[in-house]
């Protein structure tokens, strides 16, 4: 065979060997890429169900369980509850489980409901003076404590860039939604702008930022849906109801700021510095937003405390007074002053209002309770949320560990060059030989 042949069928079999690598290489790309895609997808899918999606979600049997618990107004909840007790004692009373022709049974029974009437006084005795032992501080004190408001006004006021912090405490909670909008809708533009200006390649590299932007563009989109979701709920409601806080402590502000500082820690580096400046004025306005929560919170648990006071002596007079009746209506010779085909109406009817303050407790009870157990938290802690639920798996040294990869990234990109040049190095010396050229004829050292 020629050797100029030889050497063509050498050129196409290095031909077919590189096309061969270079299609192994490309579709190794292509799947290193739909991998990337996949579990970016996985990552959104997770924060989209850790976000939540607010009151969107709620059945019948959830909203008639917040309104008794939260939503509704403790008068209509108590008189629910009263009515229930009514109907039970009728209902019970006509299918003959009970009774109410035996008199000394029914005094001892108003007897005691006297005496547990009168024990509300000191329940509300003890709740007024809870009361006033926070309202009678000293004069450092009172200072101490306008100063701190009154910071706490100057960082609103910062930033939201208005002249002065609205004094309704709802406004403020606007106020606050408002900037939080605000930031969510530059994040949003911010790293659309990257996408376009980037919008794809290979490598490790690009996946992550891939990675981050469809993160922080999910975050931003959850952000600023539920904040807009919950302004409209604080623009139907007014100061004298429990609407507003019932809203703003179903808002999620503590997820929100966990997985801005997840975001804003984890893809620092990846991120355009306007994404980054945005995550941080977000991080500072949910903070701001926790506080004036708080602050909020304690305003309307401190009212209905003290409409609580008002209202037990209120219903606690004529419960007591029924209950004087329902001993005195057995009080005669024959037995009861009325005839008995009355008694299976009357005696459940003053029973009932005997037990309203009882059930007026417990409607006040179950709205402090529930507030105080969901609030319980401060900052960016979830304790009803389970270990899986979250969309961010934190390790010991992670950070420590990605240093350390780049490190390694670096070291292998080195060894990487030097076996280039050695490679380069080695095809020179061939050549050479084969063109007759010794080493010290090319070193320029050898003898004249």
């Amino acid at each position: 065979m020629p050797p100029g042949q030889a050497a063509n069928d050498e050129d196409e079999d290095e031909d077919d060997e590189n096309e061969v690598n270079e299609g192994e290489v490309n579709e190794g790309e292509e799947n290193q890429t739909r991998e990337g895609d996949e579990g970016a997808d996985e990552a959104v899918e997770r924060l989209r169900s850790a976000a939540g999606d607010g009151d969107a979600t709620l059945g019948p049997v959830v909203r008639l369980r917040e309104w008794l618990f939260i939503d509704g107004d403790r008068l209509s909840v108590t008189l629910v509850f009263t009515t229930a007790v009514f109907a039970l004692l009728v209902g019970m009373e006509s299918i003959g489980v009970i009774a109410y022709v035996n008199e000394d049974s029914v005094t001892r029974m108003a007897g005691g409901m006297i005496a547990g009437s009168l024990s509300l006084v000191t329940l509300v005795v003890s709740i007024n003076q809870l009361i006033l032992s926070y309202e009678f501080t000293a004069v450092g004190e009172f200072r101490e404590r306008l100063a701190s408001i009154m910071d706490h006004r100057r960082d609103i006021e910062a930033q939201t860039a208005v002249a002065a912090s609205p004094a309704e405490p709802t406004a403020i909670l606007e106020l606050l939604l408002t900037a939080i909008r605000d930031h969510a809708d530059a994040l949003q533009k911010s790293v659309g702008a990257a996408a376009g200006a980037d919008p794809g390649g290979g490598g490790r590299d690009s996946e992550r930022d891939r990675e981050a932007r469809e993160l922080v563009a999910a975050y931003a989109d959850e952000v600023e849906a539920n904040a807009s979701r919950l302004d409209e709920t604080l623009d139907d409601a007014g100061f004298g109801s429990f609407q507003a806080l019932s809203a703003a402590i179903r808002y999620g502000e503590d997820w929100q700021l966990y997985a801005a500082r997840q975001l804003r820690n984890r893809y620092a580096e990846t991120l355009p510095d306007d994404a980054v400046a945005a995550l941080d004025d977000l991080v500072e306005t949910l903070e701001l937003f926790t506080v004036a929560e708080e602050s909020f919170k304690t305003t309307y648990l401190q009212r209905e405390l003290t409409r609580f006071s008002q209202l037990t002596i209120f219903v606690g007079i004529p419960a007591v007074t029924a209950a004087f009746v329902l001993g005195f209506m057995y009080a005669d010779t024959t037995g009861s002053a009325i005839p008995p085909a009355y008694l299976s109406i009357v005696t459940p009817a003053l029973a009932a209002v005997v037990l309203a303050p009882l059930m007026l407790l417990g409607a006040f009870i179950l709205r402090t309770a529930t507030v105080s157990r969901r609030t319980a938290s401060i900052g960016p802690l979830q304790p009803s949320k389970e270990p899986d639920e979250g969309p961010f798996d934190v390790t010991y040294g992670e950070r420590a560990g990605q240093a350390g990869e780049d490190e390694e990234d670096g070291e292998e990109g080195e060894d990487d060059e030097d076996e280039e040049y050695r490679e380069d190095d080695e095809d020179e010396e061939t050549a050479e030989s084969a063109a007759g050229v010794r080493p010290d004829e090319r070193s320029g050292s050898g003898g004249t």
